[in-house]
């Protein structure tokens, strides 16, 4: 038995292209798509963190409005018993309590003596900024009526 060798053939290399300055190579479509998915991103952990942000200002807004109202009647009652001004002691008092909250708002009475007190609170946003949106606001109004009870 014979066995014939054949001559052992020379390894054929693909010869590496060199890439000129100005080319692309495979990997910049990753680069692509990480400059739009970045801003995405920041942008929706913004609504996420500063809608809190913003649902947290207007419970402050309602707590306050509710407090200074739920405060001014108080004051009203107070005042009928010992004679004096129900009505300008329920809106001093529901003020007094708005500036003690550290909230911004106002206080009128209207027609059938009622008294409605509006609160305001801002907020610094943290992520928002970002893109121009610096502040974030609640607005809260609360209702009640100054009348005398019968008996």
């Amino acid at each position: 038995m014979t066995a014939t060798m054949t001559p052992a053939q020379p390894a054929t290399a693909t010869p590496r292209r060199r890439r000129r300055m100005g080319e692309r190579g495979g990997s910049g479509g990753y680069s692509t798509m990480a400059l739009l998915i970045v801003p995405v991103v920041v942008l929706m952990v913004g609504l996420v963190v500063d809608g809190g942000t913003r649902l947290s200002a207007i419970q402050q807004a309602e707590a306050a409005a509710d407090g200074a109202a739920a405060a001014g009647l108080n004051a009203a009652a107070g005042g009928r018993i010992s004679g004096q001004d129900s009505e300008a002691l329920a809106v001093r008092r529901a003020q007094q309590y708005l500036a003690e909250s550290g909230v911004d708002g106002t206080v009128r009475v209207g027609p059938g003596q009622q008294m409605v007190v509006t609160a305001t609170v801002t907020k610094p946003t943290r992520y928002l900024s970002l893109i121009g949106i610096t502040t974030v606001t609640g607005h809260a109004e609360s209702t009640v009526v100054l009348v005398a009870g019968g008996g």
